[in-house]
């Protein structure tokens, strides 16, 4: 009986395990800015916080002065409604990589009128909203359904091996 049950929980640790999904996406260079973060997949993104903080050292890399004269520039664009417009003019995604600083440190709005901090909240209420619909369960990561899954069936294991003992 032991053997039996040994060979299901290994059967079922196989299956159980194949099922996480792995997807890989390449950056694309930046090359205003060789250590740009890169967020390729969502399952990449690391949140609100240590996003801003992956964006901090652009600042120390471009220098004070560069970095407050295309504030200027940045900000009279949004004032013309032309910001999706200056981001792609900048040379070598320049301007694309000081508008992802400001923004992401909350200094400025998107070209619709919200800052960061709301446009991740949107993002993680529609991620919700989206699984739930869906029939998922949103509770994060293949690998915690995993465990979630493993727990009934190494305790119903344990119960059974526990009762024929008796």
């Amino acid at each position: 009986m032991k053997t039996r049950l040994l060979i299901i929980f290994a059967c079922m640790f196989v299956l159980l395990f194949g099922y996480s999904q792995h997807v890989t996406a390449i950056c694309m260079e930046n090359p205003d800015w060789p250590d740009a973060p890169c967020y390729a997949i969502r399952a990449n993104n690391p949140g609100e916080m240590y996003e801003r903080n992956d964006w901090v050292p652009y600042y120390d890399y471009k220098g004070e002065e560069f970095m407050e004269s295309k504030k200027t520039e940045l900000l009279e664009a949004i004032k013309e409604k032309r910001l999706d417009e200056w981001r792609r003019e900048g040379p070598d995604s320049q301007h694309n990589n000081v508008f992802m600083y400001y923004y992401t440190q909350g200094e400025i709005p998107h070209e619709d009128g919200k800052f960061y901090e709301q446009h991740k909240q949107e993002e993680v209420t529609a991620y919700y909203v989206a699984s739930l619909s869906e029939g998922y369960v949103p509770v994060g990561s293949a690998s915690v359904h995993f465990v979630l899954i493993l727990i009934p069936v190494v305790a119903l294991t344990a119960f059974v091996i526990w009762r024929k003992r008796k």
